[in-house]
């Protein structure tokens, strides 16, 4: 039963690599984060299939599958972290394992403290350094005034025009709503 769970799972491995390739091809995606995901991935496929291999080999023991299993344990993880990096945002898959600082209101950087935290849960995922959706950087202050493809992201003293605003509250279905379908949407209070 686990060299039938084997296989399929290393021709799963084969099919993500190809799917990851294509994909990688789209603009807005580079940066270390794809690189270590990419070779990560092939390396699961690889040790997947000779796992498979050596499976029926008279001198494969129990002592040798323990050890390739936990050596695509770790791929697995890893290769989902880079992954996970690159379509949700830095530290997607061990964020629920971290630590965050509580913080009152009353001491509150408005910056740091209230907006960055929501940038970082919902907007940075397709706008970061790894994956630069729109030309737009949102993981830092400076890179935020910067603006993207389609100009600066706010005007001073006029939030009603500021272009995050305007898409935020575009309908679900224009095509320029932020964030697109499918992603986690900011709430009333978030915004």
């Amino acid at each position: 039963f686990s060299a039938i769970l084997l296989l399929i799972g290393a021709i799963s491995a084969a099919f993500t690599v190809i799917m990851g390739i294509f994909l990688a091809k789209e603009s807005g995606y580079n940066g270390t984060d794809l690189i270590w995901h990419r070779w990560l991935g092939a390396a699961t496929y690889l040790t997947a299939l000779f796992t498979y291999w050596i499976l029926n080999k008279n001198w494969y023991n129990l002592t040798y599958y323990k050890f390739t299993s936990a050596i695509l344990f770790c791929l697995i993880f890893v290769t989902g972290h880079y992954g996970g990096n690159l379509t949700h945002g830095k530290n997607f898959v061990i964020e629920p394992w971290m630590k965050t600082k509580e913080v009152q209101l009353e001491d509150a950087v408005v910056f740091e403290d209230l907006i960055q935290p929501i940038l970082e849960k919902k907007c940075v995922a397709c706008h970061n350094p790894d994956k630069i959706k729109g030309e737009l950087l949102l993981s830092d202050a400076n890179l935020i005034n910067k603006g993207g493809k389609s100009g600066p992201l706010f005007m001073p003293g006029k939030p009603e025009k500021s272009l995050l605003i305007e898409r935020l509250h575009l309908s679900m279905d224009d095509k320029k709503h932020m964030p697109p379908i499918g992603k986690p949407q900011l709430t009333e209070e978030e915004i």
